[in-house]
């Protein structure tokens, strides 16, 4: 076997891999002989057609069979013998092969990249606040009197902002008066996009039997129409009062102050869980940005790969939707598939060269957290973790949090409000 290294680029190399017919012939005679254990050929009974005849009738065909198996063994062999480590799977290309001559092919592969990391001192980490005020806790509230709101068709009141509704629809010539025509009705929303602000005021305060001349799509143009309301429903939210809450929680709570105390206990656990992994967004967002590297391509496709995978592992029968367009999902998140092998790679980079590593206490300690945080027994946990690739992706955050200590330790971090944190790479 021949083996030369072209350098296409700092990370893309090609394998040309050149095997002699000497090394070819075992492989082609143990398949043949293989081959010949079920070769059905009249006159002959399975099994006991002599190989000459074998090799006569169905030898080429054998050969350019095992073709692709014999290159897999050889690029394997060249890539140990060499000691070559690609970053992702290689693709093996321009395979030529002729009857008694050699077998050349080629394997495109990249290799992990020089990195030139930043200097620690010049990042700018943030981390979202973790403190809470009443008005997040009002927040809360807001959300659990929207949710139990209740329906009420009572189109006596006046059309409200959360309120909805139907609108019987007439057609207008162009000076604006009416033609007679009834079209489809609609419905109005404020959050419907099919109403201009403007038309919506219009519309707001008004009671059945209201009319308002407006601008709408129909028949596929936009022109002015005449609505009339004729029914509003409305969405009544309920008091938060000692009685709801009673009923909201199921007898778990009978008093607002004692719901009030577990929406701050709940809203504390999960804004210091939105802080924490604000803070590490930051830290792997300012070294994303500020670090130089080529990223392999192949990289880059295996994340890809994985996304795709991924999105139909999400569906219901876990298979691509029927409209699913690979290449379209491919090509809008190759920004997010960058961003990830960039991080990836510099942070193996940083965790080799300052040695960070993660030990079975730190392991035990992360489940010991999480069980305090939700409440599950640290014995579930490990029964649950208790496979290779569970654990592997808990020793994998472990890393990251570890990593991120470290740098913070030797840099500022600035606290903002949410509305002011802002990632450089996205």
């Amino acid at each position: 076997m021949n083996v030369t290294i072209k350098d296409i680029s700092a990370v893309k190399k090609e394998l040309h891999v050149l095997v002699t017919r000497e090394e070819l012939t075992p492989f082609f005679d143990k398949a043949i002989k293989k081959y010949q254990q079920t070769a059905k050929v009249p006159g002959f009974r399975q099994g006991k057609v002599p190989l000459s005849m074998i090799i006569k009738l169905y030898g080429p065909s054998i050969q350019y069979q095992e073709l692709d198996k014999i290159a897999q063994e050889f690029y394997q062999r060249a890539f140990k013998e060499a000691n070559l480590n690609p970053i992702a799977r290689p693709t093996m290309k321009d395979m030529n092969y002729s009857a008694a001559e050699e077998l050349s092919f080629v394997v495109a592969y990249d290799i992990k990249p020089e990195i030139k990391l930043p200097s620690i001192k010049k990042l700018n980490f943030q981390q979202i606040s973790p403190e809470i005020s009443e008005s997040d806790i009002d927040a809360e509230i807001d959300y659990i009197k929207r949710v139990s709101a209740k329906v009420v068709n009572d189109s006596t009141n006046p059309l409200g902002e959360d309120d909805f509704a139907i609108l019987t629809v007439e057609e207008l010539d162009e000076k604006d008066q009416l033609t007679g025509k009834k079209l489809n009705n609609k419905i109005f929303s404020k959050r419907s996009q099919e109403f201009s602000a403007e038309d919506q005021a219009k519309l707001l305060g008004k009671k059945a039997g209201d009319t308002a001349i407006v601008t709408a799509i129909e028949e596929g143009k936009n022109r002015k129409i005449q609505v009339t309301i004729s029914a509003i429903t409305s969405f009544v939210q309920p008091e938060f009062t000692d009685e709801f809450v009673k009923e909201y929680t199921a007898g778990k709570h009978e008093t607002v102050d004692g719901f009030k105390a577990e929406l701050r206990s709940g809203l504390e656990k999960r804004l210091a869980r939105r802080s924490e992994s604000s803070l590490q967004d930051s830290v792997m967002d300012e070294f994303v940005a500020a670090s130089e590297l080529e990223v392999p391509e192949s990289l880059v496709e295996a994340y890809l790969d994985s996304m795709v995978h991924d999105n139909a592992h999400q569906q219901k029968n876990h298979e691509q939707p029927k409209d699913f367009n690979e290449v379209e999902f491919r090509e809008k998140n190759r920004d997010l598939a960058i961003r990830s092998a960039k991080w990836w790679l510099v942070k193996q980079d940083i965790v080799e060269k300052e040695k960070i590593t993660v030990s079975e206490d730190d392991f035990t300690d992360y489940l010991k957290k999480v069980s305090e945080e939700d409440n599950i027994p640290v014995e579930t946990l490990k029964k649950v973790y208790a496979k290779p690739e569970n654990k592997a992706t808990i020793e994998n955050m472990i890393q990251t949090q570890k990593l991120v200590e470290w740098a913070v330790a030797q840099s500022k971090v600035k606290v903002v409000k949410s509305e002011d944190f802002k990632l450089k790479v996205g």
